[in-house]
């Protein structure tokens, strides 16, 4: 990792002291920088962050965790064309999912979204802000391009 006492963190690099930091076990920086860095639009940095997050052993990683579900399905559906690489980051999100709270929702946002709705309570995390009509619509094109091949 490089001298942080005096760089700035953005997006495009929070992923460097998410993984550091979650190395370390710190786990509330870990989980903030994880967070910023999936605000980039660069997928290899949101990989990166996704895999820090991962290595959060713990259950307070869930409400990251849930609340970048949706918007790297958006990604995913705004992309031009499916490659299988562009899902990993989706796909690892849900496995964090349910090996943190035990639940198996598959790849499914609008189920883990219904489910968020009451099992967030214990975290003091606020509601996600979801479309559940536009959640239906964006899991049904991923779907498709996924069995397309596109």
């Amino acid at each position: 990792m490089r001298n942080t006492s005096r760089e700035k963190i953005t997006s495009d690099n929070a992923w460097e002291f998410a993984e550091y930091f979650a190395n370390l076990g710190e786990k509330k920086i870990a989980l903030l920088t994880a967070r910023q860095a999936m605000d980039s639009d660069n997928w290899n940095v949101r990989y990166f962050a996704v895999a820090a997050l991962g290595r959060v052993d713990s259950v307070d990683a869930i409400p990251t965790a849930m609340e970048c579900l949706g918007v790297e399905l958006a990604y995913i559906v705004a992309g031009q064309k499916h490659t299988g690489f562009d899902e990993r980051i989706y796909r690892r999100l849900c496995e964090i999912l349910a090996k943190r709270t035990k639940k198996d929702f598959g790849l499914d946002p609008c189920a883990w979204a219904n489910w968020w709705d009451t099992a967030r309570v214990p975290h003091f995390a606020p509601a996600l802000t979801v479309d559940a009509d536009a959640a239906k619509k964006a899991f049904a094109e991923y779907q498709k391009r996924a069995k397309d091949g596109r």
